[in-house]
């Protein structure tokens, strides 16, 4: 259509520039684009933003966050002794698709290391933790079982490992950030801290947050 054309146009409907303007921002910030989980079918959606009418978008995990699907569980165990570990199972149920964001361990002492194993077997699952979701009005409850200290009878196939790097006395933090881990269905894992050191760990602290479809 011709600027021409387009005049022509707003002449007839009797509407002036500034009035346009108004609707064309109004129109904008109710554009929504439309993103579907493969796995579950449901939709996420953006807001156009009124500036510039392009669509607006917030990370993949944070928009499960807002959507009442993002969960995190926290423990800290104490006095882990030199060559000790510390366990936490992760049971993942038929149907369920979790996807691991991060998880972390931080030791008062270093160095130690956190790996991840898939196929875990045990006797006794341990204790069962608080998963809480992180949009705190939500009464969504996560599928995924997260348990400490579990009885262990084979750790499974190891998939990652990471450093807490740093000096005796003074401890670190190894945590996964970046690439997350997608979990088969109806599979149990260990997320595992071992202390490398030759001093007794006081506090070990572990963090994890994941989201669900």
């Amino acid at each position: 259509m011709s600027d021409v054309e387009i005049v022509r146009l707003l002449n007839e409907l009797e509407l002036d520039v500034d009035t346009v303007e108004t609707l064309l921002n109004t129109i904008s910030t109710r554009v929504r684009i439309q993103v579907q989980d493969p796995e579950s079918g449901d939709f996420d959606f953006a807001a156009g933003d009124p500036f510039n009418f392009s669509p607006r978008s917030i990370a993949y995990e944070h928009a499960k966050i807002h959507d009442g699907k993002g969960f995190g569980v926290t423990h800290t165990f104490t006095t882990i002794a030199a060559g000790g570990t510390a366990d936490i199972l992760l049971q993942n149920p038929s149907g369920n698709f979790s996807h691991i964001r991060l998880y972390q361990f931080a030791s008062t002492t270093a160095p130690g290391t956190v790996t991840l194993y898939e196929g875990t077997t045990f006797t006794d699952a341990g204790t069962a933790l608080t998963e809480h979701n992180r949009r705190r009005s939500s009464s969504t409850t996560a599928n995924l079982v997260v348990t400490h200290t579990p009885t262990v009878t084979a750790n499974g196939t190891e998939l990652e490992t990471d450093l807490i790097a740093g000096e005796r006395r003074v401890g670190g933090t190894a945590r996964t950030t970046v690439q997350e881990w997608l979990l088969n269905q109806n599979e149990d894992y260990l997320i595992q801290y071992t202390n490398e050191s030759n001093a007794t760990a006081d506090f070990v602290v572990f963090n994890i947050f994941w989201y669900e479809p």
